[in-house]
């Protein structure tokens, strides 16, 4: 993680949300959303697996959930460099979580929400919209839910509460 500065975002709570979205997984298993020729081996907290039914522990996952983070955090100041005055914590956590679930080339595949992102004043509504429009959302449903409720509102779909009780 040294060299990476983290802003715009909590970083806890990014852990945290990532880590409830993906969940543990210690074997790997093939992931894919709508057939075998399309995935990969996963692992860990939706890592990428370096083989086939590889088993790594929580420590090891941790390590790699870190370092995915770090790598759309990165992404995430690139891609969205023109837009980072108009983004908030929580809109900004919501980016890096699609990014962590679809990778730069899906997120960036959502040609209308971006498009929506880059006009000033930004239409939180719209962006929510086009994100609400996608394979996506049908594919992991309430995590996506979600995310869009996040980017339309600005605000936190789980509270401090959540954080302290939902262990994961």
């Amino acid at each position: 993680m040294d060299g990476i500065i983290y802003s715009k975002i909590n970083l806890t709570r990014l852990v945290w949300r990532l880590k409830l979205d993906e969940g543990f997984a210690e074997k790997a298993f093939w992931d894919s959303a709508e057939d075998s020729t399309h995935g990969q081996w996963t692992n860990g907290y939706g890592t990428k697996a370096k083989y086939p039914y590889e088993e790594i522990t929580k420590e090891e996952a941790e390590k790699r959930l870190m370092i995915g983070i770090g790598y759309c955090h990165k992404t995430f100041m690139r891609v969205y460099s023109h837009i980072l005055d108009s983004l908030n914590t929580v809109r900004s956590e919501a980016l890096i979580n699609m990014l962590y679930n679809l990778g730069c080339s899906g997120v960036m595949s959502f040609r209308k929400m971006n498009t929506a992102l880059s006009t000033m004043p930004i239409d939180w509504e719209l962006v929510g919209a086009h994100a609400a429009e996608s394979r996506w959302r049908i594919q992991v449903g309430m995590r996506a839910d979600h995310l869009i409720q996040e980017l339309r509102t600005g605000e936190y779909y789980f509270n401090e509460t959540d954080i302290l009780r939902i262990k994961v």
